[in-house]
């Protein structure tokens, strides 16, 4: 099992790789102390531009405001090293 080593992600390890984009990668993830599976969706990138770094808190401003029973939930963006993740 893969462990993200990036600061406030390093509590969840990766379990499977859910998809690999040109500018995203989205994992499935477990919190160990917890159990509790999440997807996190992060920037390719290692060192991201604005516009992307923009982009990507959009989509994070926008399935926030979006509630289907269909739709993935979108719990938090967080911040760390040079990137940004989205926990869903």
């Amino acid at each position: 099992m893969a462990r993200l080593n990036t600061g406030s992600l390093s509590n969840y390890s990766v379990t499977q790789t859910l998809y690999e984009g040109s500018r995203t990668l989205v994992y499935r993830a477990i919190r160990p102390s917890d159990e509790r599976t999440v997807a996190i969706k992060s920037l390719r990138s290692k060192y991201p531009s604005f516009e992307a770094h923009h982009q990507f808190r959009n989509q994070n401003t926008i399935g926030h405001t979006l509630d289907h029973p269909g739709l993935v939930r979108m719990e938090s963006l967080v911040t760390y090293v040079n990137g940004q993740a989205i926990f869903m």
